[in-house]
């Protein structure tokens, strides 16, 4: 288990998803929307919290969360792929749950491509539940929390 820590997202952080993204077939399969130059324009950082998350010093992926309302928020993570395969997803999730921004919703809801069997079995191990496919055909995973 690493010892994980989070910082709040700053625009120079913008650098760094991207080039992680660009860099990944997988990232670039399932989140490349990161990759574009406007999505971190399109933030509203009084509904938005975005956090880079370290291994120590070392930059390994980022946790995104929205709330869309007070009752239901909306979250997308990253795991760089070194670190993949380690049960870091698992922890920064279980690790995330406990921030007052997330526990001020009653139910996290997630989309996973169909094709992003870890991503799933990591929400599925932490007790989210498949609800159905969205309009862009990604599965929606909740847990109420």
């Amino acid at each position: 288990m690493h010892q994980l820590t989070f910082e709040k997202f700053k625009d120079f952080d913008s650098l760094l998803i991207k080039q992680w993204i660009a860099n990944d077939e997988e990232g670039q399969k399932h989140l490349k929307s990161y990759t574009t130059d406007s999505y971190t324009h399109l933030i509203d950082f009084s509904s938005r919290y975005l956090w880079i998350v370290y291994a120590g010093k070392d930059p390994i992926g980022f946790f995104d969360f929205e709330s869309k309302s007070a009752d239901v928020g909306y979250f997308s993570f990253y795991v760089r792929p070194k670190y993949r395969r380690q049960g870091i997803g698992t922890q920064i999730i279980r690790e995330i749950l406990q921030f007052p921004e997330i526990r001020k919703v009653r139910v996290l809801e997630g989309g996973v491509d169909d094709s992003n069997i870890t991503s799933i079995k990591v929400l599925e191990s932490l007790g989210f539940s498949k609800v159905g496919i969205d309009k862009d055909g990604m599965f929606m995973y909740q847990k109420p929390i």
